[in-house]
């Protein structure tokens, strides 16, 4: 128990430090407690202190009114901060292309959170935000591969490896259609008609990556890779569709 309160309070510091200018009032959440609700949405503590500028005095005011345990509200706020970082990743994607360069810059922010959280959120010992974790740390792995790629893969002119970077966004595009937990969000409107539509595509760059006059190397490597992962996906999701 010491060690775990020890982890929470050093999360708490490190929240209270950073910078979080780049986070939007009004998030969303699904308690129905009444004080949390209007302090999430106000975004102001009873001593006016913006709430994601010192998680520390949301923790306190919320224990305040309400008489809940500081472990409870923590895990709120660890809540808080998963949902925000899943809607923060899904917002590099746009249709059918993936903002890499956006990403990189916020990335190494996204990151440090993360790590901070995968140290504590064990500790809990509550499944759900586990699985949470688990599926948003997935979400930033795969997109910082796949920025990397698109870095690499940046001659358009060479078709080979235009092709290939397109296999890399859509590959990043099938995060959209899953939720927080990585289970297929097959009540999303267009759901059935997004999952045909990038079949085909993946169907499309396949047959022009394999009649390109000349493929590098690292182009078919990467292509390759990307096209196997992307059909594993797309066979679980295809499932769903009705």
């Amino acid at each position: 128990m010491k060690t775990y309160l020890l982890a929470l309070f050093a999360l708490s510091a490190f929240l209270s430090k950073a910078s979080m200018s780049h986070i939007s009032k009004g998030i969303p959440i699904s308690s129905n407690d009444t004080f949390k609700e209007q302090t999430i949405h106000s975004g102001v503590g009873v001593n006016g202190t913006h709430i994601w500028e010192d998680p520390v005095s949301m923790i306190q005011d919320i224990s305040y009114n309400q008489g809940l345990s500081f472990l409870k509200d923590m895990i709120f706020v660890i809540d808080q901060w998963l949902k925000w970082m899943f809607r923060k990743l899904q917002s590099f994607i746009h249709d059918r292309t993936f903002d890499s360069e956006s990403f990189r810059k916020e990335s190494d922010t996204i990151r440090t959170h993360l790590v901070w959280l995968s140290g504590v959120i064990p500790q809990t010992h509550v499944t759900e935000l586990s699985d949470r974790s688990r599926h948003i740390t997935h979400m930033f792995d795969l997109m910082t591969k796949a920025s990397t790629y698109m870095e690499y893969l940046c001659h358009e002119e060479n078709e080979d490896e235009s092709i290939a970077r397109e296999m890399v966004q859509l590959r990043v595009v099938l995060l959209a259609l899953r939720d927080e937990y990585g289970n297929p969000e097959f009540k999303l409107p267009g759901f059935t008609e997004n999952v045909e539509r990038i079949t085909w595509f993946v169907g499309m760059w396949k047959q022009m990556f394999y009649v390109s006059p000349y493929t590098s190397y690292m182009a078919r490597i990467i292509f390759e890779s990307e096209v196997v992962q992307a059909q594993k996906i797309l066979d679980i999701l295809a499932s769903y569709t009705r």
